[in-house]
């Protein structure tokens, strides 16, 4: 069997280390892989970017891959195994409909609200000027997000005011996380165990 795993981070190395653990496993490829990850027994590293979907799908037929297997979110989110299933290659990653809830946080907010999930109290903005009014008159600590994908780093707990400001500078005037801070959700800050 031939997979190609998706990725470069350490659920990738994670993944692999596993997968390359298989008998039932010929060649693993990894794209675009690590430097860890080109040391791990039958494992391939492929000069391909996670998010490059029409070149990982043309490698996959070029190689007979057997089984996509995709780790971050970016690629899920583009459709990438949308495209893998289109061209009649097994994967495992949702399709991008279902990753939207991991790549948006206010279409996940809103999919808890519709099906009465319990949630925090939340707002959605997509400009500085209504963020800031709405932080003028806010309870704190509150929570700041990007919407979209930010590597993890598109969240903020604010105590104060300034703190809120200054992340949602950084969002919407600065353009920190660019496409993915485009909207926003403030939330109120709901402490315990997650």
């Amino acid at each position: 069997m031939n997979i190609l795993l998706v990725g470069n981070g350490g659920r990738e190395h994670a993944l692999a280390w596993k997968i390359a653990q298989s008998l039932r496993v010929n060649t693993l490829f990894v794209a675009p892989g690590s430097d860890s990850i080109a040391h791990l027994p039958k494992t391939q590293c492929v000069d391909i970017g996670a998010t490059n979907c029409e070149a990982l799908v043309s490698f996959a037929k070029e190689k007979n891959i057997d089984l996509v297997v995709i780790g971050p979110e970016q690629p899920l989110a583009e459709g990438l195994a949308d495209l893998c299933i289109e061209n009649n290659i097994k994967v495992f990653g949702p399709q991008k409909n279902a990753a939207l809830l991991e790549a948006s946080k206010i279409y996940a907010k809103e999919i808890m609200i519709e099906a009465g999930i319990p949630t925090a109290k939340s707002k959605t903005f997509s400009n500085y000027a209504s963020i800031v009014h709405d932080l003028e008159t806010a309870d704190y600590p509150l929570v700041i997000k990007a919407d979209g994908l930010a590597a993890g780093k598109g969240v903020a707990v604010c105590k104060t005011f300034d703190q809120a400001l200054t992340f949602a500078k950084e969002i919407f005037e600065d353009q920190k996380f660019g496409i993915a801070g485009s909207r926003t959700l403030v939330e109120e800050c709901l402490v315990g165990r997650e």
